[in-house]
């Protein structure tokens, strides 16, 4: 019988009670997925700063690090994405070494399933099967490598980033992105499996900020300010969808919680959002009785 845990917290309140935890219970992570999470050891950074595992492994008192992430990588294959010669998700499973004890896996992917055929004047993958092919990898950590603890991520509305806000493509990057979300915390709700999972909702995260109105305006942060959350737009680099140093801050603070601390170790970075009261998210867990 499963148990599910659900985490609520507002970070702010820990800066007006503070106090010191200790390490999160890991002393390795082993992170797998495209760009949001490649430290440059796959095929890039893709931040000015350091990733949101980076800070994560920081906090949980210095845990070994292992990326085998990939720039550009998508969940598995989908006839309707084409195909580069890029390690998918499934494929990063196959790399993954032996299991060691105490051990945190991360899995974060979906995005490039939806931005790589539109890159081709293409529609999207399926984000059903996008959706699925993250639990198959979810379920090979377990039964290959008996991965005991697995966090994973669901998308942010891709629809209110630089490259896609108020553009003709916006409805449609937030639709496909809630079609995978919705499917992705479907598989979760029904999940039978062992292992402890921890799910951080990127998706709450980051439109924590940025609350649009039907008639247009928003609540919360100014679009320039959600903006500086990702880094900016430049033609014809194209970037605009990847977070900066501080989304990857507050990402990482987020997955601290997910994972069951009682409070995080602030950043300065986003002292000024934690400070306003802005960073509130639901973590979940999965976890056997």
């Amino acid at each position: 019988m499963m148990k599910k845990i659900y985490l609520v917290g507002l970070l702010c309140c820990f800066l007006i009670f503070p106090f010191q935890v200790s390490a999160a219970s890991f002393d390795n992570i082993i992170s797998l997925g495209d760009s949001l999470t490649d430290n440059g050891s796959g095929n890039g950074r893709y931040t000015d700063g350091l990733i949101w595992t980076e800070n994560l492994a920081s906090q949980m008192g210095g845990a070994r690090l292992l990326n085998v992430a990939y720039g550009g990588s998508t969940t598995g294959v989908d006839p309707l994405v084409p195909d580069y010669p890029i390690p998918t998700l499934f494929d990063q499973t196959l790399l993954v070494p032996a299991s060691a004890p105490s051990t945190l896996y991360t899995v974060w992917s979906g995005a490039n399933n939806f931005l790589r055929p539109l890159s081709n004047m293409l529609p999207p993958g399926d984000p059903f099967l996008a959706a699925r092919q993250v639990f198959d990898a979810i379920n090979i950590l377990e039964s290959s490598y008996s991965a005991t603890d697995i966090l994973f991520l669901n998308l942010p509305d891709l629809g209110l980033t630089p490259r896609f806000y108020d553009g003709a493509y916006q409805s449609f990057a937030s639709d496909w992105v809630t079609a995978y979300n919705v499917s992705l915390d479907d598989l979760f709700r029904t999940y039978a499996g062992g292992a402890n999972l921890y799910f951080l909702d990127a998706y709450e995260l980051f439109n924590g900020f940025l609350q649009l109105q039907p008639d247009g305006t928003t609540i919360g942060l100014s679009q320039t300010e959600h903006y500086s959350l990702f880094l900016p737009l430049d033609p014809p680099y194209e970037d605009g969808i990847h977070p900066r140093q501080l989304g990857h801050e507050l990402l990482a603070d987020g997955a601290w919680l997910a994972l069951g601390n009682p409070s995080p170790v602030p950043i300065p970075g986003s002292v000024w959002l934690l400070g306003a009261g802005f960073l509130g998210f639901i973590g979940y867990r999965r976890k056997l009785k």
